[in-house]
């Protein structure tokens, strides 16, 4: 039984890592110079406030807020994007950002909005 539940539940969180995928590939503006800063997440926060903040090994950054525009997301993208997040904490997956320019991922700074903002994320095990 807990096979069947544990493998059921990986479809999902499965299922809702391509569908969140998606919904980055029908928002994201062209670009063509990016850089992918990549890897596991070592962090994710909620802040009372509704901030979002995540690392992926480069430093703490704050992606998006769940009540309002901020770092390029919507409220509602925001969402989507933290789900996302915690889909893939759970599932042990890799996360990659991607920025519109030749940055290094290292340089973005920690505990700040990147600057760039990343335009697109996505989530691969």
């Amino acid at each position: 039984m807990k096979t069947s539940f544990n493998g059921h539940l990986q479809g999902k969180v499965r299922r809702a890592m391509q569908v969140l995928g998606a919904i980055g590939l029908m928002s994201a503006s062209s670009a063509h110079a990016y850089v992918e800063c990549a890897g596991a997440i070592t962090y994710l926060g909620l802040s009372p406030a509704g901030r979002v903040t995540v690392s992926v090994g480069h430093g703490v950054w704050y992606i998006c807020d769940l009540g309002a525009t901020y770092g390029g997301y919507t409220a509602d993208a925001c969402k989507g994007v933290y789900a996302g997040l915690l889909a893939a904490r759970a599932a042990e997956a890799q996360v990659t950002f991607f920025f519109n320019d030749g940055t290094v991922c290292s340089s973005l700074g920690n505990f700040v909005l990147p600057n760039p903002t990343p335009y697109y994320f996505k989530t691969f095990s």
